[in-house]
C-alpha cells in the first residue's frame, strides 16, 4: 500500500475522493493482530505502489518468509 494512495475524482465522477491508504495506515495495528502482513510504501501513490519494482521484493522476501516455517 502506498502511502500517497489517495484518488480524486472530477466533476464528473461527482468530485468524489478516495483514500485508500488512510483506512489501512489507521487500522494497520489490528490488521496485523489479525495476522496481517501489511506494508506501507512511504509516498508511493497507487500507480507507484503497484509497479514490479516494488512489489516483487516485498513478495519475494515475504514468500521466503512463509517458506522458511
Amino acid at each position: 500500500m502506498g502511502s500517497a494512495d489517495e484518488i480524486e475524482y472530477g466533476k464528473n465522477w461527482g468530485d468524489v475522493h478516495v483514500s485508500l491508504a488512510g483506512p489501512i495506515i489507521h487500522e494497520q495495528a489490528q490488521l496485523e493482530e489479525l495476522g496481517w502482513d501489511v506494508k506501507i510504501l512511504d509516498g508511493l501513490d497507487h500507480i507507484q505502489a503497484m509497479q514490479a519494482t516494488q512489489v516483487v521484493p516485498i513478495l519475494h522476501s515475504w514468500l521466503a518468509s512463509k517458506l522458511e516455517r
